[in-house]
């Protein structure tokens, strides 16, 4: 709607006018008993009805429209040549607008800042050793002398740590071997299998101790075989004995 065409300036001098008179005028919405009582002029059935106008008049020029707070459609229907959501209003507004959501976005940053809070977690993890997974063992032997040689006597046994071996020889190159096999019987560690210096005691002037052992490194459930061989040299005119020790050592090695 175009006011200035809808309603003439004379008009707009009289209602200013008339409202100057009467400093108690009511809102819209509020009882009245006259269209005096209200600032649009307009009372109907006891309430002030319509929006009430403002204008601003010299000798020259007259600029009317709807005051601040009052419902708008377009910006020239306001005072303030202003509408904004359905409502006249002033430009400042605008800018307090502006000022109020930039100081709250700072505030929220400011907040945010403060409470930051950083987490830690502190900890440890220990793999333990245990014997129980690192078993290596002999598992098996087999006795080499030549049965047809009634005259040689051989006795093999083991046990898992310790293998034995007795034999009897009483001519010339008579011959006692016997054959033992070393298992690492782990189940994921793997085995550096060792042989140690032999040691003999007693008089080995009668006898050659042949032991025959590679170092090796044995995988998980992998093995390896030793042998010792023993040779009468000369006959004796009595009973000759020999002890017989052969170290093994075998080292647990974490898996490949």
């Amino acid at each position: 709607m175009d006011l200035m065409t809808a309603i003439p300036i004379n008009v707009k001098k009289n209602v200013v006018k008339e409202k100057k008179k009467n400093l108690n005028c009511l809102k819209k919405g509020i009882q009245c008993v006259s269209p005096m009582d209200c600032l649009s002029g307009n009372c109907t059935d006891n309430i002030c009805v319509g929006d009430y106008m403002n204008c601003s008049i010299n000798e020259t020029k007259a600029n009317c429209g709807i005051s601040e707070g009052f419902e708008c459609k377009f910006n020239e229907e306001c005072m303030s040549n202003t509408c904004k959501d359905g409502f006249c209003i002033v430009k400042d507004s605008y800018s307090k607008f502006t000022l109020y959501v930039a100081i709250f976005v700072v505030a929220l940053g400011f907040g945010y800042s403060i409470s930051t809070t950083n987490l830690q977690l502190n900890g440890t993890a220990t793999a333990k050793a245990d014997d129980s997974d690192f078993d290596v063992k002999f598992t098996a032997s087999v006795n080499n002398t030549d049965p047809t040689d009634n005259l040689v006597v051989t006795n093999i046994s083991y046990t898992d740590t310790v293998a034995t071996f007795t034999a009897v020889l009483d001519s010339t190159n008579d011959t006692a071997s016997a054959t033992y096999t070393i298992t690492n019987n782990s189940a994921e560690l793997r085995a550096d299998v060792r042989m140690g210096t032999p040691s003999i005691t007693g008089d080995t002037s009668y006898f050659t101790v042949t032991p025959t052992f590679t170092n090796t490194i044995l995988a998980a459930g992998a093995s390896t075989t030793f042998t010792i061989q023993v040779d009468l040299t000369k006959t004796p005119i009595a009973d000759k004995t020999i002890t017989i020790q052969v170290p093994f050592t075998a080292d647990a090695l974490e898996a490949a």
